[in-house]
């Protein structure tokens, strides 16, 4: 049975290199040289996983904590999705919706997310009022050239 519980350190081997690795094949991602990539995306994904504003939530296990099906990250005080991914074998199952509602933000209500991948494109009937703003992962969410 899938769980949800806020990401732990250990989790981050898990949440930053799946982050980058699906992030890099996004033409939004940047110009960022690939054998660059993961000396530059990595402490960057780390950065706005550790602000004070982000939550980071995993999908797990119930029986095993140290199976992870896949992870949010955002604020839902915005609200914000910086990412959301699901191992592809547990897709289709409900597990998104479980990550936003963890989160606590609703995919059916206005939000906005920071990191666009291709999934996005198929994913748009399901989150019909998402807004695409990138700039928002530049600042914390307490800086005064932070807006949506």
């Amino acid at each position: 049975m899938i769980a949800h519980r806020d990401a732990r350190d250990e989790d981050l081997a898990f949440v930053i290199p799946t982050w980058s690795r699906t992030y890099k094949m996004s033409r939004q991602s940047g110009m960022i040289a690939s054998e660059d990539w993961a000396s530059v995306m990595h402490p960057q994904i780390r950065k706005v996983v550790a602000l004070p504003e982000t939550r980071t939530v995993v999908a797990y296990e119930s029986t095993d904590p140290t199976v992870l099906y896949g992870f949010i990250a955002g604020d839902p005080i915005v609200p914000l999705v910086h990412f959301v991914l699901v191992k592809e074998a547990f897709r289709r199952a409900g597990c998104a919706r479980g990550l936003f509602a963890a989160l606590g933000v609703d995919p059916a209500r206005r939000f906005f997310y920071t990191c666009w991948t291709p999934a996005c494109l198929h994913c748009a009937d399901k989150i019909p009022l998402a807004q695409h703003e990138p700039k928002i992962a530049r600042y914390a969410r307490t800086e005064e050239r932070w807006r949506p």
